[in-house]
């Protein structure tokens, strides 16, 4: 009888104070869009391939330093990273995706910019479709005034 006069007792508690531990406020319509926006672009990646070559043409980093890169996460490479290539797509990126190459881990310090359709593959449209291939970036230089990071690069973020 103790026993089931504790588990009715225990019911009747977590009747009462279930629905307020469970109840959570309910966005407006205009947040859900930007979380869903935000959501979206988050899952926008790239396929990086990392080299301590300044060219693309020798010491490709392994996986993961060579491997995706995703829109707002900061993702570290090794030190001495001076060249950086996307990998094969089907698609162009979009023309707002740039990639920020920062010269010290976790996206800190000096920083280069690369926009990714600067490094199409020239004559990438045949026949009005896309080849997804792309040429090097230099990492440690700027697109503008050539090397700039000493050391090379140690991070790389995307922005979309």
């Amino acid at each position: 009888m103790l026993y089931l006069k504790n588990t009715l007792l225990l019911l009747a508690t977590l009747a009462i104070y279930a629905p307020l531990s469970s109840a959570t406020p309910v966005p407006d319509s205009e947040n859900n869009i930007d979380n869903a926006n935000t959501l979206e672009e988050r899952s926008t990646g790239i396929w990086l391939n990392a080299y301590h070559s300044g060219s693309c043409n020798r010491d490709l980093e392994s996986q993961p330093t060579s491997g995706w890169v995703w829109a707002g996460q900061c993702k570290n490479l090794e030190a001495g990273t001076y060249g950086a290539k996307p990998g094969n797509t089907d698609y162009p990126w979009k023309e707002s995706c740039i990639l920020k190459f920062w010269e010290k881990p976790n996206c800190k310090g000096r920083a280069t910019v690369h926009h990714v359709q600067n490094y199409e593959h020239i004559g990438s449209i045949n026949s009005g479709l896309y080849d997804g291939w792309y040429n090097c970036i230099p990492a440690a230089n700027k697109p503008s005034s050539g090397f700039y990071l000493t050391y090379g690069a140690a991070s790389v973020l995307m922005t979309c």
